[in-house]
């Protein structure tokens, strides 16, 4: 039977179709497969990167110098240095009391108690007095309480001078000098400084009733990693407190006491 051109034509329109719609599924398959590849990909690498976006959050502010308990605003400050310590040259600080060796250690306190605005107290605002007249946060850091109390426990070695001059009242006790103690020896095991101790030989000029010929000394000049002096003691003394300027204080005329 011989089709008629109107069904041949039917024929190949839809051959033509048929066609079509293999050569499109088949098409629409291949792109939802690669598709399906690339999702995990995309969602992969999205991740990764607000990863990396959070990650240098935290680094911007966990990784400045210093520990996450240091001042943020203080942590900039901090440069290292290697330094030389001397274990017997200090004349400046030790001795016999005189008006010298006390000026050294007021300059040296010039720091001890520090006004901070918010932006400077950071995350320890709640935590701190605050001024009701002006909001400033009174504060301080811990270096200074530790050379705080290091000067009174010299001070206890010549207490009848400190008593007689007015700079520790006949009130102070032990107990004061025994809290210095225990602060000192809280503070100096957590820093806990790594840097060996080294010994050398020496050699003994006369016999010391041993019959020994040389002895073992420990080696006190030895190099430190320090963290720079002068640019903390600059930043805490540029925002000393002064009591005689809060009239809410005793020694401003006001009811109020600070006891360090």
């Amino acid at each position: 039977m011989t089709n008629t051109p109107e069904e041949d034509s039917e024929r190949l329109l839809y051959k033509y179709d048929e066609d079509n719609f293999t050569r499109y599924q088949k098409s629409n398959e291949a792109y939802r497969f690669r598709w399906n590849q690339t999702i995990p990909w995309f969602l992969a690498g999205l991740f990764g990167f607000m990863t990396g976006v959070l990650c240098l959050r935290e680094i911007s502010h966990d990784h400045l110098p210093g520990l996450s308990t240091d001042l943020s605003s203080a942590r900039p400050l901090i440069q290292l240095e290697k330094r030389q310590m001397k274990g017997d040259d200090d004349h400046l600080f030790v001795g016999t009391p005189s008006l010298e060796i006390d000026n050294a250690w007021r300059d040296l306190l010039n720091g001890l108690n520090v006004n901070l605005d918010a932006t400077e107290i950071g995350e320890f605002a709640d935590d701190t007095f605050s001024w009701p007249q002006d909001g400033k946060f009174f504060a301080g850091l811990q270096v200074y309480h530790s050379l705080h109390c290091l000067n009174r426990l010299r001070q206890c070695l010549y207490l009848p001078y400190y008593n007689r001059t007015g700079v520790l009242p006949e009130s102070y006790t032990m107990g004061h000098a025994d809290h210095c103690i225990s602060f000192l020896r809280h503070s100096i095991q957590c820093h806990a400084d790594l840097t060996p101790m080294l010994w050398s030989e020496k050699s003994l000029e006369q016999d010391d009733g041993t019959h020994a010929t040389s002895a073992l000394h420990l080696n006190m000049d030895t190099m430190h990693t320090c963290r720079k002096w002068e640019p903390i003691h600059q930043w805490a003394s540029s925002r000393q407190f002064n009591y005689r300027e809060r009239d809410d204080l005793v020694e401003g005329g006001g009811h109020m006491r600070i006891f360090d």
